[in-house]
């Protein structure tokens, strides 16, 4: 009697040891998948302008280019979003240019555009892919295809859509970002003053370099079709 009470209470110390450490794990080290951000309602009145294919500006009663401030990035592949995060200021350090945790930026230095804006220069857009426990979906920009959509909302109420030039592509960072004397990185600028944008994060699948950071990226570039000016 005295054992088959002593093998219950030890299997009841077991059974609480284990359910213990599984909530120690799950509520201190799991990680914290957070849900893609609402996709705003686009706007009910809007002028659609085709962009880039002929170069030319839209008509002369039209802006230029999208208005207002950034807002809002969704990523789409096959039709379907698989991102979507607020825009959020850039931030600089002596590792580089980055966003604040669960937010997208883009590069607001050296001439670097604004996505949508027409530029030889390229809109670098980046976010991170995890911080703490917290992973976001701009995780997914690895599914992104050849012809997937992009939108670029901006507060008012103006959209830049664009298409992936081509897969989404992993390179190490330095790679990514560096360029030699004389010679134009594509990654960077365009041949010519075109509306483009690349979208970067880490590459959760390169090895960790001694900072502690990951050592490539994952990249998509993008040439925007059309901008849809909201009516005012």
């Amino acid at each position: 009697m005295k054992r088959t009470v002593l093998a219950m209470l030890c299997l009841a110390v077991s059974a609480a040891s284990l359910f213990g450490a599984f909530w120690y794990w799950n509520n201190v080290y799991a990680e914290i998948e957070v849900p893609m951000a609402p996709i705003p309602s686009p706007t009910v009145s809007s002028i659609t302008v085709p962009v880039n294919d002929d170069e030319k500006l839209p008509p002369v009663d039209m802006p230029e280019n999208p208005r207002g401030k950034l807002d809002h990035l969704v990523i789409y592949h096959g039709g379907k979003a698989i991102v979507s995060m607020d825009f959020g200021p850039a931030t600089y350090d002596s590792l580089g240019w980055g966003s604040e945790c669960g937010k997208v930026a883009y590069r607001d230095r050296d001439d670097f555009p604004k996505p949508g804006f027409a530029s030889k220069n390229r809109s670098l857009v980046s976010g991170h892919v995890w911080c703490d426990r917290e992973t976001y979906t701009l995780n997914d920009l690895d599914k992104v295809r050849k012809g997937d959509r992009v939108e670029v909302y901006y507060s008012s109420g103006d959209v830049a859509v664009g298409q992936a030039e081509a897969d989404a592509a992993a390179l190490p960072k330095d790679e990514l970002n560096a360029e030699h004397k004389g010679q134009v990185n594509p990654r960077l600028r365009n041949s010519k003053k075109l509306r483009t944008m690349r979208v970067s994060t880490c590459d959760t699948d390169s090895p960790v370099r001694a900072n502690g950071h990951l050592s490539a990226n994952v990249y998509v570039l993008y040439t925007f079709k059309e901008i849809r000016f909201a009516e005012q």
